[in-house]
């Protein structure tokens, strides 16, 4: 495999195109995660390294403390310790048992008269080591934001300090709403890197990639299409995928080599597979909400409750990539070229109707760094002052980390 050279990305026009489409401003088009999204490297050639600036870090925590407005996609977000560009995992291969050495059984005779450690099973200084696969992820990002400070004009069209202070108070709430929808957009498109990804590689793990047309026409008996089965029978599709959740949900929690990249290694002619489960308390679930609003108030009050999607655990969003308030399917679409694993390339993943996704903490990763702040010298001429924000993040998508796709194909076939 060839090396690949870590770069940081200057992504502010993809993160500008995907808060336009998600507030409306634009159609959805074709938006390219795969360029400053990691799905994981089995090398890592680095070249020299960038040393994180960690001055001014706490003035911009207390800068952010407050937002009216809080972006949504927060679950993927995390703090991660560390120089949080590069991650290492190291997983280990599951191993078999072995024949017993301890009894004479039916497959070896190891005890008796005149025989040696060699017989049957072999003696006991034969060795094994741990097999494991090492991943590394990269990821590095920035933007800038900044807004300018005039010396005195600004105050002169006030009448009073209480009324200079209040606009400055609104002024910066409305910077910081910009910084959310940024933020927002950066998470947003690692969700909707990881959905497409998924889908991209369904002919690998098609478990990872539900298609409810299909699930409900093979449970019910019928043919439906997807309209006819959101417009006709609702009811019915809500409960049926409730129940195909909760059922995903419990296999999840079973070590098995389904739902995520069991990475299958050959050694000596044998197989071996990474092993991975995901507990309750480690599972989260995006999902479309007026889907589930329908779900909660039509038909299955009595399972939407704390203990089915958690607020710690689950978050519902408007839309995936666009937001149309009059064609509401237009915001179950998505469209992207994702970022997979080992520097693989995918074409373009359009899907019409996404309802959700089931994944495990570790599979979807968001990190968010204040860089720092810096104000410029009066401007001389005109009496102003620039202050410029630098921010970096990093976002990984880990497919050896279990996650399930929920979808609406037309016909489900």
């Amino acid at each position: 495999m060839a090396n690949v050279v870590f770069g940081i990305k200057d992504v502010y026009a993809v993160m500008n195109d995907l808060y336009r489409q998600a507030t409306g401003q634009n159609e959805i088009n074709v938006v390219d995660t795969s360029t400053f999204i990691s799905a994981g490297q089995k090398t890592l050639d680095t070249g020299v390294e960038n040393v994180l600036n960690s001055l001014s870090v706490l003035v911009g925590e207390t800068f952010f403390n407050e937002r009216p407005y809080k972006g949504k996609f927060k679950i993927a977000s995390k703090d991660m310790p560390g120089f949080a560009a590069r991650k290492r995992k190291i997983s280990f291969y599951t191993e078999d048992a072995e024949a017993s050495g301890w009894y004479n059984t039916d497959i070896n005779t190891n005890l008796g008269d005149g025989l040696n450690d060699d017989a049957g099973t072999g003696n006991m200084w034969e060795q094994k080591l741990p097999k494991m696969v090492e991943e590394y992820f990269y990821s590095e990002a920035v933007w800038d934001d900044h807004y300018t400070t005039y010396k005195d004009q600004i105050a002169m069209a006030f009448r009073s300090e209480e009324e200079f202070i209040k606009w400055v108070n609104a002024f910066m709430t409305v910077f910081n709403n910009g910084l959310e929808l940024r933020l927002e957009a950066k998470n947003r498109a690692l969700f909707l890197d990881r959905m497409a990804g998924i889908y991209a590689m369904k002919d690998e793990r098609p478990e990872c990639v539900v298609d409810m047309t299909k699930v409900y026409n093979d449970y019910c008996g019928t043919s439906y299409t997807r309209d006819e089965i959101l417009k006709e029978h609702r009811e019915d599709f809500l409960k049926v995928w409730g129940t195909k959740r909760e059922i995903d949900s419990d296999r999840l929690t079973h070590l098995t080599k389904k739902y995520h990249d069991s990475m299958t290694k050959t050694v000596n002619g044998k197989e071996y597979d990474v092993l991975r489960h995901t507990p309750k308390d480690k599972q989260r679930f995006i999902y479309y909400s007026p889907i589930f609003r329908m779900a909660k108030n039509f038909a299955l009050a009595d399972i939407f409750n704390p203990q089915f999607i958690p607020e710690v655990q689950g978050e519902g969003v408007m839309s995936w990539q666009g937001f149309d308030t009059d064609i509401e399917d237009n915001n179950m679409k998505i469209n992207v070229k994702p970022a997979l694993p080992d520097g693989r390339t995918s074409e373009a993943v359009e899907l019409d109707c996404v309802l959700g996704l089931l994944f495990d903490e570790d599979a979807i990763l968001s990190n968010n760094r204040f860089e720092n702040a810096y104000t410029t010298p009066l401007e001389a001429r005109h009496g102003y002052y620039n202050t410029w924000y630098h921010y970096r993040f990093s976002m990984f998508n880990d497919y050896s980390e279990n996650s399930i796709l929920y979808y609406m194909s037309e016909t489900g076939e």
